[in-house]
């Protein structure tokens, strides 16, 4: 008789198993420890308390990516953010324009929102990256319109494993007065953190 084998699982990328430490600081936001209640009860201490908890996860965050806490904004995961980030920026800045650019190969989250955009009357530039998986500045320059209002560009591909020259590409960005926004989910771990300078 052969003993059964485990699957090899290879999508880490995706997800993880939650790390001991990270389980057992959790714990204690997770159980009657009275850290569990709604940081948004502002009409009694265990709100408060909470409230407390998560604005120091914020500033932790913000500490990491070089970001100011204000521009920390929770979001139940990348999927979301990246809907929020896309529709709520175009929606909200019409008058910068119509049109969007980013990639073929973005995340799921971010070209499934972009074709949503198109059908509410937005037009996207859809970008096809080189053999290597990049999107290059110049590739980008060529795309950008006097209507482009954001580049929406992924730091690092969940797919190929390639990293993008974010700084170059929001450079380009920023030439043409458009806001970049970049995915950079995958860069966990992967690259230095770091936004290097105020949110745009």
């Amino acid at each position: 008789m052969t003993t059964p084998t485990l699957p090899i699982y290879l999508d880490y990328a995706a997800t993880t198993p939650a790390d001991a430490r990270v389980v057992e600081v959790m714990q204690r936001y997770l159980t009657v420890d009275q850290l569990f209640a709604n940081p948004a009860s502002r009409s009694h201490m265990l709100g408060w308390q909470a409230e407390q908890v998560v604005e120091q996860a914020r500033r932790q965050v913000a500490d990491v990516i070089g970001a100011d806490p204000r521009e920390i904004v929770w979001t139940s995961g990348a999927t979301e953010a990246d809907n929020l980030a896309l529709t709520g920026f175009m929606r909200a800045n019409r008058e910068r324009g119509l049109h969007l650019v980013t990639s073929i190969i973005e995340h799921k989250a971010v070209v499934d929102t972009a074709h949503a955009l198109e059908k509410e009357g937005f037009e996207v530039t859809w970008l096809t990256p080189g053999r290597d998986g990049c999107i290059q500045p110049d590739q980008l320059r060529a795309a950008m319109r006097d209507d482009t209002a954001l580049v929406s560009l992924m730091a690092v591909n969940n797919e190929l494993g390639s990293i993008n020259d974010i700084a170059a590409l929001a450079d380009v960005a920023h030439e043409f007065g458009a806001v970049f926004h970049t995915d950079a989910a995958q860069a966990v771990g992967r690259i230095p953190p770091g936004c290097g300078g105020p949110a745009n």
